[in-house]
């Protein structure tokens, strides 16, 4: 079955399960590491990698709490795994995507684009053409908005999708493949683009304005950070320093403020058997306190993963990664 129908399929049977009320969710902790958590990504439904960012480690995990050191990298930080079993880390202290195999070993990375050096990628978003979209904020905000998002294709060729963003953050292609789905952090704005070709976009509409809590200049910053969709076509944002998962219907409208279990929470990935559990990642309390790994079980909620994209054109996907 195609890829595309299959979603639909699901859709029918599951687009009128409601979320479980906020009251019904208790985050609980998977694992804790030394600092600041980013860069969430399963390749198994019981085991995945995450960035250790200020220590500088990539972490292999499980479920069980197992928390094992697989590389190194400056600052590492979004991770998503290609078909080929190669690895794809944003590090924006090293300005580059970096590339690993599934041992750890760094291969040569993606440090330019089409408009010159690239500056501080920040996460990233599979598409359905073996190609990739990840955002570079480069220091920008509302009196600077030099944020871009940029694309690479399969044979590694770089284009810019968007430019003069207000720190562009989280970033996610719809499970459908027609959207891309960005996070500008400084605005609150999660932009919605129509994917026209791989790396190509449309014009930019607003899909949501979260205003509420924000406080993109204040030391103590709250924003908008990492996002992942469910199959029902919510959009789950981790809210930065507010400790919460906001949960977002199709038409942008905020459903769901679910307690993350840690006050820094940076991003959000679907896991588990049958993808029916969130989990999230960050910091305990500050950036500076201990980093944790928490578990949100959403009942019949069955979430999306980008390794779904694989499977009509690569005989192997992310979970063949050693």
């Amino acid at each position: 079955m195609p890829r595309l129908a299959g979603i639909a399929l699901v859709c029918l049977v599951s687009c009128g399960r409601s979320l479980p009320e906020e009251a019904d969710v208790t985050p609980e902790v998977v694992a804790e590491f030394a600092s600041f958590g980013e860069g969430l990504v399963f390749v198994s439904d019981r085991a995945g990698y995450l960035s250790d960012l200020k220590a500088g480690v990539i972490h292999r995990f499980s479920l069980d709490g197992e928390v094992v050191e697989w590389a190194r990298s400056a600052q590492p930080n979004g991770h998503r795994v290609l078909a080929d079993g190669t690895h794809l880390v944003a590090d924006a202290a090293e300005s580059a995507i970096l590339r690993f195999d599934g041992t750890g070993s760094r291969l040569a990375p993606i440090a330019e684009g089409d408009e010159g050096p690239l500056v501080a990628p920040n996460d990233i978003s599979l598409d359905d053409a073996g190609g990739f979209y990840f955002t570079d904020p480069r220091d920008s905000g509302m009196d600077a908005p030099r944020g871009r998002v940029h694309y690479v294709d399969r044979a590694g060729a770089v284009t810019t999708v968007a430019r003069d963003l207000a720190w562009p953050n989280g970033i996610a292609v719809h499970p459908d493949g027609r959207h891309l789905y960005v996070g500008e952090s400084m605005s609150g704005r999660i932009l919605r683009y129509p994917i026209v070709a791989p790396g190509r976009v449309g014009p930019v509409a607003i899909f949501a304005h979260i205003t509420e809590h924000l406080k993109p200049t204040a030391t103590d910053q709250q924003v908008l950070d990492g996002m992942t969709f469910d199959l029902d076509g919510h959009l789950y944002v981790a809210y930065h320093r507010v400790g919460r998962i906001y949960v977002l219907d199709p038409a942008g409208a905020i459903v769901r403020r679910y307690d993350a279990g840690q006050r820094s929470v940076s991003n959000v990935a679907f896991g588990g058997p049958g993808l029916h559990q969130l989990y999230a990642i960050g910091a305990v309390e500050g950036e500076g306190s201990r980093g944790v790994l928490t578990r949100l079980d959403l009942g019949r909620t069955r979430g999306w993963s980008e390794s779904a994209r694989w499977a009509d054109t690569v005989g192997t996907g992310p979970g063949t990664s050693p």
